[in-house]
């Protein structure tokens, strides 16, 4: 998820669509990435507001994503919104 951070900084909108795809992804894997590599304050990393911007798509995704079968999943989009 940390490097997806510099496309989502320099790509916004290909990236939250990226992303968008990826929620509904049958892979548990890139379903958590699409969530975990949009959050305002990943540990570790520099905050990143840019999903702010693009708010409709940032709650289409965790929409897609809240009631996922895998509880990691849905940790990180109670994440996400502990963030905001």
């Amino acid at each position: 998820e940390f490097s997806m951070r510099p496309l989502l900084a320099n790509f916004p909108k290909a990236t939250m669509d990226l992303l968008l795809e990826w929620s509904k992804d049958e892979n548990m894997r890139v379903r958590r990435l699409a969530s975990e590599c949009m959050r305002i304050r990943l540990p570790w990393a520099k905050k990143q507001t840019v999903v702010l911007d693009y708010f409709d798509e940032f709650t289409a995704i965790l929409r897609n994503l809240k009631d996922d079968r895998d509880k990691s999943i849905q940790k990180s989009v109670a994440n996400n919104l502990n963030d905001l």
